[in-house]
């Protein structure tokens, strides 16, 4: 067990046992990120999908300022009208310059979010297993050393760590 810990860099229990905490610190701080990511990327999903509904529907809000009877031109586009206009008036309610908006760019934006996710919710469970490993190491050290009281990180061992 101890050849395995000097071949982690760590030379006694105490640095164990610190590795241990920095591991948890780690990963809870990668968890919260993750959360912050996943409301992000929910607001970025809302925001596109007004901006498609704005951009597939502008032709017929355009169209109606052009007509010359603008009753009958409502009357047949009735549905697309209220997409436009409602798509047009939730981006202005939120900050969002409609004639400004390009579903390109939101897309890529999103897409860049998926993957900061994906790539710091791998590393966070990377840290998770580490620190189960490093968790069962201290545990054995402290079996095997008939311990009586376990250390205080095997007391809430994994405890905070599960998303």
């Amino acid at each position: 067990m101890y050849a395995e810990l000097g071949d982690l860099g760590l030379q006694s229990r105490e640095e164990l046992h610190t590795r241990i905490k920095e591991l948890q610190m780690q990963a809870r701080n990668e968890k919260r990120t993750v959360a912050d990511l996943d409301k992000r990327i929910r607001e970025f999903n809302q925001i596109l999908t007004f901006a498609k509904r704005y951009s597939e529907n502008k032709k017929y809000g355009d169209n109606y300022q052009k007509s010359r009877d603008k009753e009958r031109y409502e009357r047949e586009h009735d549905y697309q009208l209220r997409l436009y206009e409602g798509a047009k008036s939730w981006l202005k309610n939120s900050s969002i310059d409609p004639a400004t908006l390009k579903v390109r760019d939101i897309e890529e934006h999103l897409q860049k979010l998926k993957e900061d996710r994906k790539a710091l919710y791998d590393s966070y469970h990377l840290k998770k297993r580490e620190h189960n490993r490093l968790n069962s190491m201290e545990e054995s050290i402290a079996k095997f050393l008939d311990e009586p009281d376990r250390p205080l990180s095997l007391q809430s061992k994994n405890k905070n760590l599960e998303l």
